[in-house]
């Protein structure tokens, strides 16, 4: 009886891990637009850090490298000091327009312009 126990965790454990990759491949797989929206969520309504940013929307350190300087150029994002960002009204604007984009045609495509 423990044997069989042991091996229905087992079961489990690996039916989990299957569903872990699975969500880790959508994630990999997203558009700029997503990887952007995705940032820019972290900092609504707070000021947010590199590392806060970066594990809140699942983030390489190649990614952000690559990301924020963008965001910041485009005056999507600013930096409050050092390492801490928030988002500016232009960011805002940018996440109102995907919301409404996703209204329009996120349910009937199944397609989200951002996670």
């Amino acid at each position: 009886m423990v044997k069989v126990l042991k091996l229905k965790m087992v079961a489990k454990v690996s039916v989990n891990n299957q569903e872990a990759r699975t969500a880790q491949q959508h994630i990999r797989n997203r558009s700029r637009l997503d990887v952007i929206a995705a940032i820019l969520r972290e900092v609504t309504g707070r000021e947010a850090t590199k590392t806060r940013i970066m594990y809140g929307a699942f983030l390489s350190s190649t990614q952000m490298r690559e990301y924020v300087p963008f965001l910041l150029n485009n005056g999507l994002l600013i930096k409050v000091e050092q390492t801490i960002y928030k988002i500016t009204e232009k960011g805002m604007r940018f996440l109102t327009l995907c919301d409404q984009l996703n209204n329009m045609i996120g349910d009937k495509w199944n397609y989200r312009v951002y996670g």
